[in-house]
């Protein structure tokens, strides 16, 4: 029921972003975590803490209609974030070039005009 998400009807949006540390992302998933997705139809959404590698990232989630995928997923199943973007990005950018913190799948960085 997307009224318990309901927002003033009074105000405009043009851009509607959702972020969630959903602290492993097949735990979420069982959990009915996709169902915000659908209920809030948020223009980008952003997951951190994954915990999943590229091979272990459950079919469901590699490809949402009408969304842009972005996944920077690690070895061994360690952080891991992603971003679903309807909008697509004039540039996307994993890391922050730095070694130290790039090894651990942290940051991914979406730019659009």
């Amino acid at each position: 029921d997307s009224s318990a998400f309901a927002l003033p009807g009074d105000k405009e949006f043009n851009l509607k972003i959702c972020s969630w540390n959903v602290a492993g992302l097949r735990a979420w998933l069982k959990k009915d975590g996709l169902k915000l997705l659908h209920l809030e139809e948020p223009d980008i959404f952003c997951l951190q803490e994954t915990k999943c590698s590229n091979e272990q990232l459950p079919e469901e989630v590699t490809r949402i209609a009408g969304y842009h995928p972005y996944w920077l997923c690690m070895p061994g199943g360690y952080a891991g974030v992603a971003i679903y973007s309807k909008i697509m990005p004039i540039h996307v950018e994993y890391g922050i070039k730095n070694e130290e913190f790039d090894d651990v799948g942290r940051m991914i960085t979406a730019e659009y005009e």
